[in-house]
């Protein structure tokens, strides 16, 4: 199967110019009784007997890509190099497939990774970007890694009790923290698989084995992350498995981090972006998931590095400015959050109005702020 796909799918990454993924419709692929279920017993005589490949002219090849990363990470289980190995071939089509569809198929196959792997695909992520600033040794211990991987060593791929303790120091170093770019991390992903394959020192193999997971979160968690990012209109249902994705991982508690981590920079607002995702059913989400919390909850706010004080939104800063900013009867959203901010503050009515005629939502937002 992943033969299959990397026979399609072919990133093109010139110097100077945005990857870009591309697909082949003429290619070689598995027969059809390599993916026969009942013939699954027989695979190895049959692909022994007859080719493993044969020419197949693609009618859709975006199609074939969908249906193809859409078993990968079910096919993975729980085993760790299969995983890795796919979520290599899901992220690339998370980051770069033009079709929305393709990436959102790509984005719950690394849901699906993360589950089987009990990650906590939450973890760190209230650090912002600033966990990602490269490490000033990074360069160093890709070297030294380079240098005493299994593929490079001699003497039947033993080390020193020295190198060992440096090999290890460089293990953890190399993935203490997650890499900038996607395709860094596919690398390192790629690079720790081989690692972990060759092995001949248990101890060594078992070391691998916990850095290769860790990498493997930093690259799940940083591509479903970056999928949250923009407001391009194309890319909304997209950003809405992102979103719902990191809600079903971190439940209730999630939703002030995930409102920090949708929020637009200060820059980008500067520059004229609303501070959140314009589109109705990306805000209709967050409303939803906004008055699912008690006030305590709703509360609470993050602040990520590098953001100003003037950015920090709880959940009920987010429903109160949706209800006075769009206005009771112009917004199919005012509505919705006007209701999810009753739930919060367990009002049992859904007045426009106090006794005196006044908005009880700017009454009470007025008197929250001076409050807070």
């Amino acid at each position: 199967m992943q033969r299959d796909l990397d026979s399609i799918v072919v990133v093109v990454d010139a110097p100077g110019m945005e990857p870009e993924l591309v697909y082949e419709d003429e290619v070689q692929q598995a027969p059809w009784y390599a993916r026969s279920v009942l013939l699954l017993p027989m695979k190895p005589v049959l692909l022994w007997m007859f080719s493993s490949t044969v020419p197949v002219t693609l009618e859709n090849p975006s199609g074939s890509v969908r249906d193809l990363v859409a078993e990968l990470a079910p096919k993975s289980g729980d085993d760790l190099l299969r995983g890795a190995m796919s979520a290599q071939r899901l992220i690339r089509v998370a980051e770069l497939d033009p079709s929305a569809l393709n990436r959102i198929v790509a984005i719950d196959g690394l849901g699906a990774l993360a589950n089987a792997q009990s990650f906590a695909l939450l973890e760190g992520l209230e650090e912002g970007d600033d966990r990602m600033r490269p490490d000033p040794r990074f360069d160093e211990w890709v070297e030294t890694f380079s240098s005493l991987r299994p593929a490079a060593r001699e003497n039947g791929g033993q080390l020193s009790a020295e190198q060992a303790a440096r090999y290890a120091e460089v293990l953890a170093g190399l993935t203490s923290r997650p890499l900038s770019l996607w395709q860094r991390r596919l690398a390192l992903l790629s690079d720790l698989s081989d690692a972990y394959r060759q092995e001949p020192d248990q101890e060594l193999r078992r070391l691998t084995a916990e850095r290769l997971e860790r990498a493997l979160m930093y690259a799940i968690q940083s591509t479903v992350v970056s999928a949250l990012g923009g407001q391009q209109p194309e890319w909304v249902d997209v950003r809405l498995a992102a979103l719902d994705l990191l809600h079903r991982a971190g439940g209730a508690d999630s939703v002030p981090l995930l409102l920090a981590l949708m929020s637009s920079s200060a820059e980008r607002i500067g520059a004229g972006d609303p501070q959140f995702d314009p589109d109705w059913f990306v805000q209709l989400r967050l409303i939803h998931f906004c008055g699912q919390l008690n006030k305590d909850r709703a509360a609470r706010s993050v602040l990520l590095p590098g953001f100003q004080d003037w950015q920090r939104v709880s959940p009920l800063d987010f429903l109160a400015r949706i209800v006075l900013d769009e206005g009771a009867f112009l917004s199919p959203l005012a509505l919705p959050a006007r209701e999810a901010l009753a739930h919060c503050l367990a009002r049992r009515r859904l007045q426009l109005d106090d006794d005196q005629g006044e908005d009880w939502v700017r009454s009470w937002y007025d008197e929250y702020r001076r409050q807070s």
